[in-house]
């Protein structure tokens, strides 16, 4: 089947375009689909039988293209990952989702076959703008894990972080840091390493002494999974508010990957997943890191659980789903 792919970032920035785009297309064209690839605003110049779109469907040209397309009969699926009327003000994109582009966003929403999120809040969310509104979970490729790169260090405890300014609330207002203080006051062993832009390092380091604290900048995915690899001996995602609610489980697949122990604040992107969920409280947070770092029978007891719950998180395992989204007619070849 010819599908074509309109992703929603630019080519220089690409990130949730990665999950919700480029991934389902290496797993569509692994089990034989004739897949193409552009950025969301030229697919009106692609010709093929279904059209997974990302995003900015309220950008004049595609919202033209997709009226186009839908009177040829092609099959139209839509792909995000976000609540936009929920965007936090410091979100740099908060200025893109105005009301007249959410509204016109959710207009074409009404013209799409199938419309799939990662989130079962947004599932509920958008129900009343779609006629056909799916969960399909952010999934992974493989590849990018491979080969096994974790290192087991002996002598310190690394906790890992990443995010930007979209993920500050919940980093300030879930308890975290007053936890990650209160680790570092009391545990030697223990490093906070941390993938952050320059608001969430100041946040950090009014709370990390800055012995203990290693920040870079952002990473693509593909260098991404080898230095949490090569970093992480926990990793933490601290969320908080309704905006946190409606994220996606990505954090907890570097976990299933690399044996790396996952600590979440028990909200819906992580419940379910085998991850250590604790309430955003200091002390919470606290006790769950620390009893990690104690030694290895409580992080072997959470991989269990993320290995159980998760099963697999291959995107060459799940890719049914995209071609059951895209209307794929034929069988499977692997």
């Amino acid at each position: 089947m010819r599908i074509h792919i309109g992703f929603g970032d630019y080519y220089h920035e690409f990130n949730t375009s990665i999950w919700r785009c480029l991934i389902p297309a290496e797993g569509l064209r692994r089990v034989g689909h004739d897949v193409s690839m552009s950025h969301i605003a030229e697919v009106g110049q692609y010709d093929a039988d279904a059209y997974l779109l990302e995003r900015n469907l309220f950008m004049p040209e595609v919202f033209t293209a997709i009226e186009n397309l839908k009177a040829k009969g092609k099959r139209l699926v839509a792909t995000f990952d976000d609540h936009y009327a929920l965007m936090p003000e410091d979100c740099p994109s908060k200025a893109t989702w105005t009301s007249k582009n959410i509204a016109r966003f959710c207009d074409a929403l009404g013209l799409m076959d199938v419309v799939i999120v990662p989130n079962k809040v947004l599932v509920e969310d958008y129900r009343p703008f779609c006629k056909d509104i799916r969960y399909i979970p952010n999934y992974a490729d493989p590849e990018l894990y491979s080969p096994n790169y974790k290192k087991y260090r002996h002598g310190t405890f690394n906790v890992l972080w990443g995010g930007n300014s979209t993920h500050l609330l919940g980093l300030k207002e879930s308890g975290c840091l007053e936890a990650m203080g209160r680790l570092c006051a009391t545990h030697p062993n223990v490093r906070v390493v941390a993938v952050a832009d320059n608001m969430c390092a100041l946040a950090l380091s009014r709370h990390v002494p800055g012995d203990r604290l290693t920040v870079t900048g952002w990473k693509p995915l593909a260098e991404w999974a080898r230095f949490v690899a090569e970093n992480a001996d926990a990793i933490i995602c601290p969320l908080y508010g309704e905006y946190d609610r409606r994220r996606s489980w990505v954090k907890v697949i570097d976990a299933y990957y690399y044996g790396i122990p996952l600590v979440a604040s028990n909200l819906e992107p992580f419940r379910d997943t085998g991850a250590w969920l604790v309430e955003n409280d200091p002390k919470a947070w606290y006790d769950a890191i620390s009893d990690l770092s104690y030694g290895g029978f409580k992080r072997d007891r959470v991989m269990s659980r993320i290995t159980v719950r998760m099963h697999d998180v291959s995107i060459h395992v799940h890719v049914r789903e995209y071609e059951e989204a895209l209307g794929c007619h034929f069988q499977s070849t692997q």
